[in-house]
């Protein structure tokens, strides 16, 4: 993907101001968007379907109820109307047919619950609502790989204070800051082992990835942490 230099009066005017030990008091830093693999507590569409004929109908119908004027996903009614068809096609299909009819309903449930997930993805604090507001289930994808840095709160409301391990060689900091998990502002390198993050709005998610850069050239990211901030 191309990177993207983001001006700093765009910075400034969504207050997002970045500084650290190596950087001059008062004066922001220049960075980059990028996309950065995560695996963050990642909320995940489910759906799960009974095996029971009759079931399945009443299940299919429910997810279409659900679905229709939800307030959280808009879909048209001409894009419903079709799956509502399907499912009385399976409804009234023969023994013989009902695997077919019911291939094409399971297409329709999936491209439903995929409409739900991207809009589940764009805003995680409210994810799970999101999701089961559509009749799908959830489920959490934790990441289990041992942080080495970590996110406390600042001194002051709206700053997040960022520390990683340190190490011995000489090295570099790579910090990364996103606001909805998705897309990730690279934030200036450090060489010290130390950051912080100011002017963040108190009752959202904030989230942070960070990698070691040494001789050797960059480590890895070491799997993205969130906060609330205060």
């Amino acid at each position: 993907m191309k990177k993207q230099i983001i001006p700093l009066n765009v910075l400034w005017g969504n207050r997002v101001v970045i500084r650290g030990k190596n950087s001059r008091k008062g004066r922001g830093t220049s960075i980059v968007l990028t996309v950065v693999p995560v695996a963050v507590n990642a909320i995940i569409a489910v759906l799960k379907m009974p095996t029971g004929y009759a079931k399945r109908v009443i299940a299919a119908r429910k997810i279409l109820s659900d679905c229709t004027g939800n307030a959280n996903v808009t879909i048209a009614p001409a894009d419903l109307s079709p799956i509502a068809t399907h499912i009385t096609t399976y409804e009234n299909s023969t023994v013989a047919g009902r695997p077919d009819a019911w291939r094409i309903v399971m297409e329709d449930m999936n491209w439903l619950m995929g409409l739900f997930q991207k809009q589940a993805n764009t805003n995680p604090a409210t994810a799970i609502v999101v999701i089961e507001s559509g009749g799908f289930f959830v489920k959490k994808v934790t990441n289990r790989q041992k942080q080495i840095f970590s996110a406390t709160h600042g001194a002051v409301s709206g700053r997040i204070d960022l520390i990683a391990k340190g190490i011995k060689a000489r090295s570099a900091h790579d910090w990364y800051y996103s606001a909805d998990g998705i897309t990730w502002i690279r934030l200036m390198t450090t060489i010290a082992a130390e950051t912080f993050i100011l002017d963040l709005t108190p009752g959202r998610l904030a989230y942070f990835n960070h990698q070691a850069i040494t001789k050797d050239g960059p480590q890895g990211l070491e799997g993205a942490i969130s906060i609330m901030v205060n």
